[in-house]
């Protein structure tokens, strides 16, 4: 699935494997143990070398306010 909710297919039987999928993940992920983990990568994908403009740590602050919103 694509990051914005977009399920990639060309056949029926692709939509209905990545559709039971989805269902299953929704009915059983709450609640188990690894539910409320994640692995945090970051980087400073525009080098201020580059482009004065591009000051700053915007992936590092991206994955930071991620983990903020994490309970």
């Amino acid at each position: 699935m694509w990051g914005d909710g977009r399920h990639p297919a060309r056949f029926v039987s692709e939509v209905k494997v990545m559709v039971a999928k989805t269902i299953a993940y929704e009915n059983n992920a709450h609640g188990q143990s690894w539910f409320n983990k994640m692995v945090c990568v970051a980087g400073d994908t525009y080098p201020d070398d580059l482009n004065p403009e591009w000051v700053g740590y915007e992936g590092e602050e991206g994955t930071q306010q991620a983990m903020n919103w994490m309970p």
